[in-house]
């Protein structure tokens, strides 16, 4: 994790925070100790991290393909 905690680009960082480094420290607890109700409240903020990256990764994507289009389309029209 070390490694690549800095690689994330800012556009995938959710509130200046790598997502990735938040989920593996959540995931990296000893759940097994903790009562049902921390579980529920933990696993519920896991999953509107993973959502919110997803959603966030979906639109890097799409302006990436849409960049991508326009560069082709500026680059090979004809005269």
């Amino acid at each position: 994790m070390d490694s690549v905690k800095d690689a994330v680009p800012d556009a995938l960082r959710i509130n200046g925070h790598n997502p990735f480094t938040l989920l593996h420290s959540a995931l990296s607890e000893g759940l097994h100790d903790a009562s049902d109700e921390y579980c529920l409240r933990l696993a519920n903020a896991i999953r509107l991290v993973m959502v919110e990256f997803a959603e966030r990764l979906a639109e890097v994507m799409k302006d990436q393909k849409e960049l991508n289009d326009a560069l082709n389309r500026l680059l090979n029209r004809t005269s």
